[in-house]
């Protein structure tokens, strides 16, 4: 029972999106595996290049890492990305925090960046935003605005699964508010 209602949570809160002002947005990585990002992690990037297209002036912040150099973290990759595919920076700055390997980490560091009382907009993919958001919430955020990037299709309910599997300890420890 708890197992099939927290795979429903992580379905609807994937599909709700926003439509609040953010002072900043955090696009949250995905492990990178080659020398390209997955399309996974593709599809947050578009998604991210959506929203600065309508949102110039934002600042933007890349976060994942998964070495010591930060062009070969998740958020170098990032970053090379966003760019590749025209991504402006002169309207609105890219910041990388390459550091974080987890999504907890990715929180903790996005606080040294920007005031956790100020709007800020999360990236991350649908199936990833239940856990994302609380997660955030957890860490003293106190307005967060979900922007989920839809998953694929063909691996949309295996990643239901993992993310119910990885919610379901961090509940008990704490980790996640609800």
């Amino acid at each position: 029972m708890i197992f099939t209602t927290l795979g429903a949570a992580v379905v609807i809160t994937g599909f709700q999106t926003d439509d609040k002002p953010v002072e900043n947005v955090c696009v949250l990585g995905l492990a990178i595996d080659s020398d390209e990002v997955s399309p996974d992690l593709a599809r947050r990037l578009d998604r991210a290049l959506e929203y600065k297209a309508e949102h110039p002036d934002i600042p933007f912040i890349v976060t994942g890492g998964n070495s010591e150099d930060p062009y070969y973290s998740e958020a170098g990759y990032m970053q090379r990305y966003l760019i590749e595919h025209g991504f402006d920076t002169t309207t609105g700055p890219l910041i990388l925090e390459s550091n974080a390997k987890t999504t907890v980490e990715n929180f903790q560091n996005v606080s040294k960046i920007v005031d956790k009382k100020e709007p800020l907009g999360i990236i991350s993919s649908d199936v990833h935003m239940f856990r994302a958001t609380h997660i955030a919430k957890k860490q003293g955020y106190t307005s967060i605005v979900r922007l989920p990037a839809h998953s694929l299709p063909i691996t949309y309910c295996e990643n239901v699964m993992w993310e119910v599997v990885c919610a379901f300890p961090q509940i008990l420890s704490g980790e996640i508010a609800l």
